[in-house]
């Protein structure tokens, strides 16, 4: 199963590079949705003593959505908007190894079946 873009997903990508996902089919990691705590790109994934204030606070918002593999969601991205796709390689290499995962809010995707 894939999931298709069809609204400007959340995150702190700028915006003409979350505009750039509409459109765009992605692989799914998990068939399911998921729901976790949502954290940004840009300021990253934070300290154990951050995610455990986050939580006693409520600091740290839950998204409901889709998980895949970013690396494959980038690539997806390049063969429409090769600009786009490399504002990832610039600005978040680290998340270009392969194992990284995104998370794509449910109001910003459609599931297709594959296959």
């Amino acid at each position: 199963m894939h999931i298709k873009i069809v609204d400007i997903p959340i995150g702190e990508a700028p915006l003409w590079v979350r505009e750039a996902w509409i459109g765009v089919e992605i692989p799914l990691f998990c068939q399911d949705k998921n729901t976790m705590e949502f954290y940004g790109v840009l300021s990253g994934y934070p300290s154990l003593a951050k995610r455990l204030w986050n939580r006693v606070t409520g600091g740290s918002p839950k998204v409901t959505g889709y998980i895949v593999i970013a690396r494959d969601a980038v690539d997806a991205l390049a063969k429409s908007n090769l600009s786009a796709a490399d504002w990832w390689f610039e600005n978040v290499p680290q998340l270009m190894d392969g194992v990284e995962l995104f998370l794509f809010d449910e109001d910003a995707c459609q599931i297709v079946a594959t296959g």
